[in-house]
């Protein structure tokens, strides 16, 4: 493990921030999370893989510690002892561990009680998705030694009332405590770069839906939204991410020439980009926690077009930053709808408001701080 400083810490309390993530968007809301931190007051250290890439514009004044990544079934185990010990020895206020895949939660069990812990859980329950036997396994793992580290975390983070909701229904025992962090926008620093596939395209209008491609994400009901939606003039869809499609949605895509699937991992400037310049975001999940997308998409003003899933309407005022869609039918009266400048303007102007008001980082980890004591 490599830092790029030294121990010289003043009465000042430290925060320890922890992800095994080294990229996309757990990573982001970690050093989102570092500079909530810092806004507060508080000395920060932050803990990453090696490989994980800290862009130069991120602004944040942590010490960074760097720990190789590893795999490895015990639950305490010399490599999650070692980063536990490492922690420990810097004494810090609390520990913030910013997802709970197998070595994060293997390291805070090892962790134990030595200092105030807190575990952001970002999905409740694992969603279903197209994988293999190997990530089925996978998940069950997660599951398990998350199970086991509740047992040493003082305080759980969600983040929504949704998942705060459902965490207290199936851990009605559990002795810690469950608070919501309303999630911000947490925008990389990166350039804009408009992805080469639209280079063609002087200035594309267009509907996005952006995220990993999965079972949960209801993009044959988006697209079979948008193929009704009967104007030649209609704006285009693109749909972007990495993952796996269906059959269904596969053949929905080829027959029609106005959506565009960018099937790949999408860089932090390609992700500004569609995000900043698209007319409306869509979320058509089957289910959902909650969404890293939708505040995205209201600090850059552009409205969303949702499922009626609990998990995303607590975030959208509808009629006013967005438009709720219960069925195929209202999704594509949305898009219509929105294809009209002035509704959109007004949608845009309400999604910075809700944006400004409600998914403040600072304000919001503020008060989750003080209601679990800290």
């Amino acid at each position: 493990m490599q830092t790029n400083s030294t121990n010289d810490w003043s009465s000042q309390k430290l925060a320890v921030i922890f992800t095994a993530n080294y990229k996309g968007g757990v990573l982001q809301f970690s050093i989102r999370m570092t500079q909530a931190f810092e806004a507060l007051g508080y000395r920060t250290v932050l803990f990453v893989p090696d490989n994980a890439e800290i862009p130069s514009g991120s602004e944040i004044a942590a010490e960074i510690v760097r720990f190789a990544r590893f795999k490895n079934l015990r639950i305490h185990n010399a490599h999650s002892t070692v980063l536990a010990d490492k922690i420990a020895a810097y004494k810090p206020a609390l520990t913030l561990f910013c997802d709970d895949t197998i070595s994060t939660t293997q390291t805070l069990s090892s962790l134990g009680r030595r200092c105030r812990t807190m575990l952001v859980i970002h999905d409740i329950n694992p969603h279903p998705q197209n994988v293999g036997i190997r990530l089925k396994l996978q998940i069950k793992l997660e599951s398990f030694y998350r199970r086991m580290s509740l047992k040493n975390v003082d305080d759980i983070i969600v983040l929504s009332s949704n998942s705060q909701q459902k965490f207290r229904e199936l851990h009605r025992g559990y002795r810690g405590h469950v608070h919501r962090l309303l999630l911000g926008a947490h925008v990389p620093a990166a350039v804009p770069v408009k992805p080469s596939e639209l280079l063609q395209k002087e200035r594309p209008d267009y509907y996005l839906f952006f995220g990993r491609l999965d079972k949960y994400k209801g993009i044959a009901r988006l697209l079979q939204a948008y193929e009704t939606f009967d104007n030649p003039d209609k704006p285009e869809l693109i749909i972007a991410g990495d993952g796996n499609l269906t059959t269904q949605e596969v053949e929905l895509i080829q027959s029609n020439q106005r959506v565009t699937l960018i099937r790949r991992y999408i860089d932090d400037g390609e992700m500004i980009w569609l995000i900043q310049n698209a007319r409306a975001i869509a979320l058509p999940y089957t289910e959902a926690s909650q969404s890293g997308v939708l505040p995205m998409a209201y600090h850059f003003g552009v409205p969303v077009i949702t499922s009626d899933v609990k998990g995303l309407v607590e975030f959208v005022d509808d009629g006013k930053t967005g438009i709720i869609c219960p069925d195929v039918l209202s999704m594509t009266q949305a898009l219509e709808c929105l294809s009209d400048d002035n509704l959109r303007a007004t949608l845009s102007a309400g999604a910075q408001k809700f944006s400004n008001r409600m998914l403040n980082w600072e304000e919001n980890l503020r008060k989750c701080l003080d209601t679990s004591g800290k």
